[in-house]
């Protein structure tokens, strides 16, 4: 298996061991979970399945992000208390992961870990890469000589995607516009912690760090997330592990976002199809094959609405194929279906491969009973091997 390592520009090679983590930058509950989030998600469980299939007992961690900027502004939209807004929007969320199958094996939350995050900024703070400035303690930039290096931006770009994606580059008496917060007062209605820097609550990137620190030990085998994660939430996150005792990472991957109309697939801008209406009206395994089939992670994709649809009838025949008794030899398609599924998770490809195959046993081509045996390992490789649930549970 290879995956493109974002940090070093170029494919690189899964090394399988006995014992690997998987880390993943999950949601921040200030809204339902939409399509663009169900296909990162399942690239992610298709990639620790494949994994498991090839011998390592994969740990897979995937976190919440409940101390946020944008859940105040949201909370105070609907008119409900802060907690109501997260801890309706995390049930929504298990909810709908427990039913596409997207299992992991811890998923923490970041108010589970303020005492962590505070004992990792006194860390940095002990090793001269904080300042503080008016309640907010920031992370000294120019103390990192490695900042950068993973998004490969310029300082221009690095201050422009700052001030896109919630950093505060313009703000008057910062040492420098690409330091970034750790810690900073709350404001009204947001939660509050005590800390040795004053009350508050942490900044986004301190976080990750502590709970895969926590969870994954002194090593992520690979770190995912989204694309639009890459700078600053992952530029930084690095940048903290390498200001603390912290994990170290191996690949870092990242799936392309989802489009809808045109333009990608966002909360923010409006033009999202919730899983949960999706749920409400399909079988999940369907809505998985429909998210699964909609991108390549590498080169992304366009959610239509028809996707649905396609992938019920792509199943049905699938799962005909795969109760059948004999089909054609597989070896041919187990190493067409592998070998594009190994090489940054080419789901489009690899679905292509399955469906050939369930055409051919459908077709009556063959007598070999190892056929649709290989169809039934690829349903399972990509997740849906699952039951059917009654629509609207």
């Amino acid at each position: 298996m290879k995956l493109y390592c974002t940090q070093r520009g170029r494919d690189v090679e899964v090394i399988v061991n006995d014992e690997m983590t998987l880390y993943v930058c999950g949601v921040t509950p200030y809204d339902s979970a939409h399509t663009g989030h169900l296909a990162m998600a399942a690239v992610y469980d298709v990639i620790a399945r494949r994994l498991r299939a090839r011998g390592a007992r994969v740990r897979v961690v995937r976190n919440i992000t409940d101390v946020d900027d944008p859940l105040l502004p949201r909370a105070e939209q609907l008119n409900i208390p802060y907690w109501d807004l997260v801890e309706a929007e995390i049930a929504q969320w298990m909810a709908d992961t427990r039913r596409l199958g997207l299992a992991c094996d811890v998923e923490p939350r970041a108010s589970e870990h303020i005492d962590g995050m505070i004992t990792a900024i006194e860390e940095m703070a002990a090793a001269g890469l904080t300042y503080e400035m008016d309640g907010t303690v920031y992370f000294r930039v120019s103390r990192d000589r490695a900042y950068g290096g993973l998004s490969h931006y310029d300082e221009a770009q690095m201050v422009a995607a700052a001030r896109e994606r919630g950093g505060d580059p313009d703000r008057s008496g910062k040492e420098a516009p690409l330091d970034f917060v750790l810690w900073q007062p709350s404001r009204p209605g947001e939660p509050e912690y005590a800390s040795p820097f004053g009350r508050g609550r942490p900044g986004w990137h301190i976080g990750c760090s502590v709970m895969s620190r926590r969870h994954c030990g002194p090593r992520v085998d690979i770190h995912g997330g989204g694309a639009d994660l890459v700078f600053p939430h992952h530029e930084c996150e690095a940048a903290q592990d390498r200001g603390m005792d912290g994990s170290r990472v191996g690949i870092w991957f990242h799936s392309a976002l989802l489009d809808y109309r045109g333009e990608k697939m966002s909360k923010s801008r409006g033009n999202i199809v919730l899983a949960r209406d999706l749920l409400d009206k399909h079988d999940p395994m369907v809505v998985r094959l429909a998210a699964l089939g909609s991108y390549s992670p590498r080169r992304g994709g366009e959610w239509r609405d028809g996707h649905v649809d396609e992938a019920a009838e792509r199943l049905d025949r699938w799962r005909r194929a795969a109760r059948a008794e004999s089909g054609p030899a597989p070896e041919r398609f187990e190493e067409a279906f592998f070998a594009r599924l190994d090489d940054n998770v080419e789901l489009p490809d690899a679905i292509g491969v399955a469906d050939e195959l369930a055409g051919d046993i459908l077709a009556g081509r063959g007598s070999d009973a190892r056929g649709p045996v290989a169809l039934r390992s690829f349903l399972k490789v990509l997740g849906l091997d699952g039951a059917t649930e009654d629509r609207g549970r």
